[in-house]
């Protein structure tokens, strides 16, 4: 969970999928995030679509992580179980800050 004095600082980097943009996803996004939300034409803050260098999550977290939780030679049997591995993947990255601040 993010701490509340957090909140008021982070920015939401919509992807600008036509799907997602809808009037009422940026309504929405207006309502919660107010002016600290990223994403093209009309967002508060402009950003070009699928930008490989302007999006981390997309193009370093998630394959990291994958990486991580299906790199195991132990078998995933319940759902649980991958919950389990996919905290440990987090805890992992979370570890290594240079490579975080680099990303």
């Amino acid at each position: 969970m993010v701490p509340r004095n957090a909140r008021n600082r982070i920015f939401f980097m919509h992807d600008g999928a036509p799907p997602h943009f809808g009037r009422q996803v940026r309504a929405f996004l207006q309502r919660v995030f107010g002016t600290r939300w990223i994403g093209r034409n009309p967002a508060p803050h402009l950003w070009p679509a699928r930008s490989p260098d302007l999006n981390p999550l997309d193009f370093y977290f998630w394959g990291a992580l994958k990486a991580i939780v299906y790199g195991s030679s132990r078998a995933l049997r319940t759902a649980q179980d991958l919950r389990d591995r996919i905290e440990e993947a987090v805890a992992t990255l979370a570890r290594n800050r240079a490579v975080l601040r680099r990303v």
